[in-house]
């Protein structure tokens, strides 16, 4: 997903000018690639976060429009106020063409297993993956169809369709799977065990043939 945002540089200046900036509406921001200390930039905090609701369950590529110039990047980290949940400091990172990537990529699933007609519970293990690509290759996300799964079923990382991106978790790591709850197990096994015992009422209240001739 493509989105625009707007940044102006900025030098870096005293913790109490960043909070001073924090409560006129901005975001204290740092663009790395181009060099090595990062670019110190500032974004407009409502135009940043008009955009970044639209990224939820996507990978986002941020245009940054620094002056007449126009840098592409990820963002590679952010902070959050602990109380407010407001966004307080953002790092990106500028892609390069050519050169590849670490990204986290949503996993979203898609429709309802058929093993929860039957009493069957989801588990969702995984909700995103890391993988290594070119930016060229990156997938807005990784779509599920969970659709068919029944009890006892599972999807792993090996399952997933990743083009031309590339991961290192195991593909045997299981992302997604269909389970009898233990409530629901234990109710099962109880049942199982008095059908059991009434299958063998009325065992012993007879006498055998054989009990009866010693009694002779």
């Amino acid at each position: 997903m493509k989105l625009e945002l707007n940044a102006v540089k900025r030098e870096l200046g005293k913790k109490s000018e960043r909070k001073t900036m924090r409560q006129d509406g901005f975001i204290p921001a740092v663009l790395y690639g181009g060099g090595s200390d990062g670019l110190p930039v500032t974004i407009n905090e409502r135009e940043f976060v008009q955009n970044y609701r639209k990224s939820f369950g996507h990978v986002a590529f941020w245009d940054l429009k620094i002056g007449d110039e126009t840098v592409t990047a990820v963002i590679k980290d952010k902070q959050v106020h602990p109380v407010s949940r407001k966004i307080v400091h953002i790092d990106f990172m500028e892609l390069h063409k050519g050169k590849s990537i670490v990204l986290d990529i949503p996993v979203n699933y898609n429709g309802t297993p058929v093993g929860t007609k039957t009493g069957g519970a989801v588990d969702y293990l995984l909700r995103s993956l890391t993988v290594h690509s070119l930016p060229k290759d990156v997938k807005d996300s990784i779509d599920v169809d969970i659709s068919e799964l029944d009890i006892g079923d599972t999807i792993s990382v090996g399952d997933l369709e990743l083009g031309e991106m590339e991961t290192r978790i195991p593909l045997d790591v299981t992302v997604v799977h269909v389970y009898i709850p233990r409530i629901k197990a234990e109710d099962t096994e109880e049942e199982a065990e008095e059908e059991i015992e009434g299958e063998g009422e009325g065992e012993g209240e007879g006498v055998s043939e054989k009990a009866k001739d010693s009694e002779k």
